[in-house]
């Protein structure tokens, strides 16, 4: 007698996969299942707040395993990607994060990755290789906790979009000499006296915000309590902390009482900047086709010689001489940004460690 049809190994993890997450995430979310058309996602997830939607949405590929094993760094890999699988989701989060999430089938253990749009390109190589991708932490320890992976699900709903972190990276280029002289200002000029330009202080901050300087660690390590790093973008409470009072409008709040927030903040938006130049300027392929402006923003910022900010204080951020770029440089920028060959200038593709074979 002719037997039933036997389900796949693949399958049978699949299910147990979707399952596992669907219920341990019941209760911060609603799950829209893509899987009918699978090229890639298999859920869209919506954060609510208790019964209300809240628009917050990501888009979830599930991988599983029955016994997953971490890396000796406490990181997961997940491998086998094709590249044209890679470069959908860094399509698609120029609209909606797109995160990992792996589960152990066998302990019911999730991890669950960060947006995963920068790894993407880092993985791109123009081959058929396929490629692996590392979780940097796991969010999920023991089959009974659900809070650590709820938490960094929740973040990545709620941070600053794909565009809006890339808006803001090449606005903290175009701006860092404003924030720098805000920064010697404050510390320079009466300390009772409001800070002369409020707009550069409220761009400062929002551009903190957007490329959430917080997760970013520096040399020199300015300690703040746990009530400052929790009010460290509040100009008011600030203002209250020293005893002066503070109404908001056009003008701004006294030197004294943002000196040391700043101290706080501009050594990590340094960072930031940093970081986001060398993925950029290492993933040059990809933004010479998707987005030449953003390469050549890059190339062209002028304090790129300026590794952190203890070599910029050292240096002194008023006196910092700011680097014009000569016109060979511009005319290489300019062929870059509208797609033309470059191989001519190749001694300007070599800067900051970006070959130019790399970006043909």
């Amino acid at each position: 007698m002719t037997k039933f049809p036997i389900r796949p190994i693949q399958h049978i993890q699949e299910h147990k996969s979707f399952a596992i997450l669907l219920y341990k995430l019941k209760d911060i979310g609603i799950f829209r299942d893509q899987t009918i058309n699978d090229y890639g996602i298999d859920f869209e997830f919506e954060l609510t707040k208790k019964e209300e939607l809240t628009g917050k949405i990501i888009k979830i590929q599930v991988k599983s395993s029955e016994d997953i094993k971490s890396n000796k760094d406490g990181s997961i890999s997940v491998g086998g990607l094709k590249q044209s699988t890679l470069v959908y989701w860094a399509e698609i989060s120029f609209s909606l994060p797109v995160v990992l999430a792996v589960v152990d089938t066998a302990s019911e253990n999730i991890f669950l990755s960060n947006p995963i749009f920068w790894e993407c390109l880092e993985q791109l190589d123009g081959t058929k290789s396929s490629k692996t991708i590392q979780i940097s932490e796991p969010q999920v320890e023991g089959s009974g906790n659900q809070k650590a992976v709820m938490i960094s699900l929740v973040k990545s709903c709620i941070y600053p979009s794909l565009r809006d972190e890339l808006s803001s990276f090449t606005h903290a280029m175009r701006c860092f000499k404003d924030y720098c002289k805000l920064y010697e200002n404050i510390h320079h000029y009466d300390f009772h006296m409001p800070i002369d330009d409020v707009d550069v202080l409220d761009d400062l901050i929002e551009s903190c915000r957007s490329l959430n300087v917080l997760s970013y660690k520096v040399k020199t390590e300015k300690i703040l309590e746990a009530d400052e790093l929790k009010n460290i973008y509040n100009k008011q409470w600030w203002c209250k902390k020293y005893k002066y009072e503070y109404h908001g409008g056009f003008e701004g709040p006294p030197n004294i009482t943002m000196q040391k927030p700043l101290q706080y903040l501009l050594p990590r938006l340094l960072t930031a900047i940093n970081m986001h130049r060398k993925r950029v300027l290492t993933t040059g392929a990809y933004w010479r086709v998707r987005m030449p402006s953003i390469l050549k923003a890059s190339l062209k910022w002028q304090y790129s010689k300026v590794k952190n900010f203890v070599e910029l204080e050292k240096i002194g951020i008023g006196d910092f001489h700011v680097e014009e770029l000569d016109y060979e440089q511009y005319l290489y920028l300019e062929a870059l940004q509208k797609g033309e060959d470059v191989k001519k200038f190749a001694q300007y593709a070599e800067w900051e460690g970006g070959r130019i074979s790399n970006w043909q």
